[in-house]
């Protein structure tokens, strides 16, 4: 029986376990991909991506998921004797990935000392992403996720526009959805290395830590997603939790200037 064309032969057959592996436990935690659509312009590779998103029907029921996971494994696929010419594409494009998350890494740690050791394989991961977003391109496959670029707008808009200002600074143009999830993967280097530690803390302080307070959170919360928050707390308690804490801004319900030095 003639073997399917995805099934040829794959550079790195390893990492594309490990990446099913991770996509999986994603999955089954429920963390999925949501509204993300494909378009194929003129591309040599979308009857066989439609392949292998069949195959992929038995392990994962989410389509927007294998459409996802099937480039990825298609970004790594080799054909049994391929050509010069596809060798040194496959070349050039693996350095242009290699490069290119060297410099998005080297340009974060201008802001956050990157601990390269903690953060190896998400980096690797950063890699082989940014190597399917130049296959894509180089496919003329469009990724769209507008739920991924508004989380990514709402939880990390610095990283988000530091993102796209490196990648237009490195001559690089993607989608806004494959700089979404880029953006993702810093995030994470990012926090992985301490920058969680640069999250501002936001103490609220009730004079009773009452309702008042409650409702004021509540509403700053979607504001102020991605800050740390605490409380509402008492007058009473506010003083005890910074005898052994530290914040960065205190939120209060009523006029509390005659108070401040007791915090």
């Amino acid at each position: 029986m003639r073997k399917p064309s995805w099934a040829w032969g794959f550079l790195n057959e390893d990492y594309i376990e490990t990446l099913v592996c991770y996509i999986l436990c994603r999955i089954q935690r429920r963390h999925t991909i949501q509204s993300v659509s494909y378009e194929f312009e003129q591309s040599s590779n979308a009857e066989t991506l439609d392949s292998l998103r069949i195959m992929l029907e038995k392990y994962v029921s989410q389509r927007d998921e294998r459409t996802y996971l099937a480039t990825l494994i298609l970004s790594q696929r080799i054909g049994p004797l391929p050509s010069q010419r596809e060798r040194t594409e496959a070349d050039a494009m693996n350095g242009e990935a290699e490069k290119l998350s060297r410099q998005l890494v080297d340009a974060l740690s201008k802001y956050q000392q990157i601990d390269g050791v903690a953060v190896k394989d998400v980096i690797s991961m950063l890699t082989e992403h940014i190597r399917a977003a130049l296959y894509r391109k180089h496919n003329n496959i469009q990724l769209h996720d507008e739920k991924m670029e508004s989380y990514l707008r709402l939880t990390s808009p610095l990283i988000l526009e530091f993102t796209s200002s490196t990648l237009e600074e490195c001559g690089v143009e993607f989608p806004p959805s494959e700089i979404a999830y880029i953006a993702m993967y810093l995030t994470s280097i990012f926090e992985a290395s301490g920058g969680e530690d640069l999250v501002p803390t936001i103490l609220f302080v009730c004079s009773f830590g009452l309702a008042t307070s409650v409702l004021l959170k509540s509403r700053l919360e979607r504001l102020l997603f991605g800050c740390r928050l605490i409380g509402p707390k008492s007058l009473e308690e506010a003083k005890e939790y910074l005898q052994r804490n530290d914040v960065d801004l205190i939120i209060a319900t009523w006029e509390c200037s005659s108070y401040v030095n007791t915090f």
